[in-house]
């Protein structure tokens, strides 16, 4: 069975789990006691839960070996092989981890958790027949029979299964993820499994707040804390650093924290220091495809481009048609103002995985950014529509609504979007300095700029500013922003009392383009502000920054 066949039986589901909470009241208290009494036979010589400590503490080994040990004993409890399944994955040792899956499925062959290991699983060994095989067999157990899968455990696991499928967000956290909440609020993994799908979708206030719940009731797993981190960084780096610090401090081998760690070195051009926890985490695992994918993002921003293809092709050494890889490259490309080559990266994810959402908006922001605004707006458009959940969709879109009432003044190569009484006071005097300054800086430069207009957007509320700029609220700081042959930029109207000069901005931003466009956004963002800068206060020395 494909792939697109299991998406199109989610809806089933669905119906499936409605109907199944007439007599949820009288299961879970049947299954509880059953596996009691199932688990409670005869006495075994590891905790589970002890054990699971030192996984949360990053000591593999020594956790595999425990859990292997009560594998073999043939210990009548799943969640050991759960557990061995994790400390081979998390070591890369994927073709054990299958074996360790194949003779659980022996035992519990009906458990539905235990098949979503499976499509995990056979997935990184670049296996689709038999990983989507691990989904039909979800959905083929829970149609048979719902009732059997009631418990907190088995409805978080659907929920999750319906997340992969594409299923509409809200529907499963109100169906599923609210209503397990209600009759077991102890239970942490309803809050994890809300905050992972809340921070997809880019809404971090509801995974901060279902994490910080999650922190109180499983205070040693990391993997909590890395997903506080990455619920709190955008907009509060001090307690999003300090979430990943206790992350790190818990378990110094968490992959996850450490990968965060890497993407915001990447960030701030510390690429050796990235490098060097990127080896720390292949020492752990020497497969690890984002790891590898983190890699070729260093190469190409030193200008390795022979080695960054090879880096690629080493992520996707197991799993040969990871499209996460490509999207994660050209995610951290485009991020470097590298845009052109981050939309080429999107288009190869999406001919590996055509419905992949993620890599769909991130191609749609690329191409707004590089000014294809009919093909930007479209997809991000599609995006929306069918993830009516995703934060920055839903605000880019709005926005979208917002910009159409702008008056456009089209002329002598620049398309500049003003609020209409704005353009009316004083759009004309904005053409001008962006005629001056083309002038004096395109020849400064030895610069053409022919082939395409530049794109300016003036906005009077700075949220507007920041949602076509950053796709969220925030960036208060920022008075104007130029991605190479786009330009944005705050109106004096949205900065009160003290609004900064706009034709400085403007002057500034405008110098962005030469120089990015005259190095196809490859150089330091350290020396174009610095030019920029410059520029400024050679135009005129009332503006600009000492």
């Amino acid at each position: 069975m494909d792939h697109t066949t299991v998406i199109s039986k989610t809806s089933c589901i669905r119906e499936v789990v409605r109907q199944r909470t007439t007599h949820v009241s009288v299961v879970i208290p049947l299954l509880t006691m059953h596996f009691m009494f199932v688990v409670s036979g005869p006495l075994y010589a590891a905790s589970h839960g002890e054990t699971e400590k030192l996984f949360f503490s990053g000591d593999y080994h020594r956790c595999e070996e425990i859990a292997r040990q009560e594998v073999e004993r043939g210990v009548w409890n799943e969640q050991w092989p759960h557990l061995l399944i994790d400390c081979l994955m998390v070591q890369g040792r994927y073709e054990e981890a299958a074996t360790v899956f194949e003779n659980a499925m022996q035992r519990y062959s009906n458990r539905i958790a235990l098949r979503m290991r499976g499509f995990e699983i056979y997935r990184m060994l670049g296996q689709p027949k038999q990983s989507n095989g691990n989904l039909e067999q979800v959905y083929q157990l829970v149609s048979q029979a719902p009732w059997r899968y009631s418990s907190s455990r088995d409805q978080v696991t659907l929920g999750r299964f319906f997340a992969l499928q594409g299923e509409d967000a809200r529907e499963i956290l109100d169906l599923i993820y609210d209503r397990v909440r209600k009759r077991n609020e102890r239970y942490t993994d309803v809050y994890i499994a809300t905050a992972e799908l809340a921070l997809e979708k880019h809404d971090y206030q509801m995974a901060a707040e279902n994490l910080e719940t999650a922190a109180q009731l499983e205070e040693e797993n990391p993997y909590i804390f890395y997903l506080q981190a990455r619920a709190w960084l955008p907009s509060d780096d001090e307690r999003g650093n300090q979430a990943l610090s206790r992350a790190l401090k818990l378990n110094p081998n968490h992959i996850p924290s450490l990968l965060l760690q890497v993407d915001y070195l990447i960030d701030a051009e510390r690429y050796e220091k990235a490098e060097e926890i990127l080896e720390r985490v292949l020492t752990i695992n020497p497969f690890h495809p984002e790891a590898w994918a983190y890699h070729a993002v260093i190469a190409h921003l030193e200008g390795h481009y022979e080695g960054e293809s090879v880096l690629r092709s080493v992520a996707m050494s197991t799993w040969k048609t990871n499209h996460r890889v490509d999207h994660l490259i050209g995610r951290k490309l485009s991020q470097k103002y590298r845009f052109a080559e981050g939309a080429a990266y999107q288009r190869r994810s999406l001919v590996l995985k055509n419905d992949y959402t993620p890599a769909r908006f991130q191609l749609a922001q690329d191409l707004l950014r590089l000014g294809d605004e009919k093909e930007g707006w479209n997809l991000a458009k599609e995006v929306q529509a069918q993830d009516g959940y995703n934060v920055v969709a839903f605000n880019l879109m709005a926005l979208k609504d917002e910009l159409d009432r702008y008056r456009t003044l089209t002329e002598d190569g620049f398309i500049v979007r003003m609020e209409a009484r704005e353009a009316a006071i004083y759009g004309k005097d904005v053409i001008r300095l962006l005629r001056r300054a083309r002038d004096t800086l395109n020849a400064k430069y030895e610069l053409s700029l022919e082939d395409a207009p530049v794109i300016v957007e003036i906005f009077p509320r700075q949220q507007d500013f920041a949602i076509r700029t950053f796709g969220l609220p925030g960036g208060a700081g920022y008075l104007g922003v130029c991605f190479g042959r786009v330009i944005t930029a705050n109106s004096p109207a949205s900065q009160g009392k003290s609004p900064a000069n706009w034709q400085s901005v403007l002057w500034h931003e405008y110098c962005h383009v030469v120089t990015l466009s005259k190095t196809n956004n490859r150089m330091p963002r350290w020396l174009s502000e610095g030019i920029s800068v410059y520029e400024e206060r050679l135009a005129n020395p009332a503006w600009g920054q000492r």
